[in-house]
């Protein structure tokens, strides 16, 4: 029995300890990150860089973990397949090479909006992002970089300001020439929302700068960004950028 569980034992255990080293020292203590060694996260280049890493490094410690608890299924019960053709276990499978592929993507090659949208919806709590996307929408080509940081923004916004444990929406569409997204939840325009779409500065502080930020790559696209309240109640920040990337 011992050597039986010595693998899943080994994979567990690596995969926590992984998580141990991700969480306490790159993420609340900082004292180093994957790549700092010979990339320093002193620069956003930089950081970016970093935080790629310990995302990837997430994803295997996760792997690890993952495998070692279907490894262990199959070594206590009498179905030692069981475990491996878990449609659940495929389909999670599925969904981290997707968000993988869409992170390590390089930043200046487009790709289809569906790759994209894994990465994305992935910094919202799972299960309270419901997605809608065509799927002539879901085969246009974005920028990755950009598209991904301004939907990042507009989620994780609604995420902060709209009532705790409600939907959030994310859909896509196409029309005409254009490609249409929008993040709508059960929020309602306020007074600094309007002020930040209208700004033609940055902000002096951290208020309303990721908003300032969004218009501009926004704007470099050739696109729109407005703000519309829903019937009766809800906000929906409408996201219009052409079909052609630029």
């Amino acid at each position: 029995m011992n050597r039986l569980l010595r693998m899943p034992g080994l994979l567990i255990g690596l995969g926590l300890g992984g998580f141990l080293d991700g969480i306490v020292l790159h993420q609340v203590l900082q004292w180093h990150h994957m790549v700092s060694a010979v990339r320093s996260p002193d620069t956003l280049p930089g950081l970016r860089i970093n935080t790629l890493g310990d995302g990837l490094f997430h994803v295997v410690t996760w792997l690890f973990v993952l495998s070692g608890i279907a490894m262990l299924s199959t070594r206590v019960t009498r179905d030692r397949g069981r475990a491996w053709r878990s449609a659940t276990l495929w389909a999670v499978l599925d969904q981290v090479a997707a968000a993988a592929k869409g992170l390590a993507a390089p930043d200046d090659r487009p790709l289809p909006l569906r790759r994209v949208l894994p990465s994305v919806t992935a910094v919202v709590p799972s299960g309270r992002v419901s997605l809608s996307v065509t799927d002539a929408a879901a085969r246009c080509l974005v920028r990755p970089r950009h598209l991904r940081q301004v939907l990042i923004n507009l989620l994780t916004n609604a995420e902060r300001h709209a009532p705790s444990g409600t939907a959030i929406r994310l859909t896509g569409r196409t029309r005409w020439n254009r490609l249409h997204r929008t993040v709508a939840d059960q929020g309602a325009p306020t007074t600094g929302l309007t002020r930040a779409l209208r700004r033609t500065t940055p902000p002096a502080d951290d208020n309303g700068l990721g908003l300032w930020l969004v218009r501009h790559l926004v704007a470099a696209q050739g696109g729109t960004l407005r703000a519309r309240a829903l019937v009766p109640y809800g906000l929906a920040m409408e996201l219009n950028l052409p079909r052609r990337i630029r």
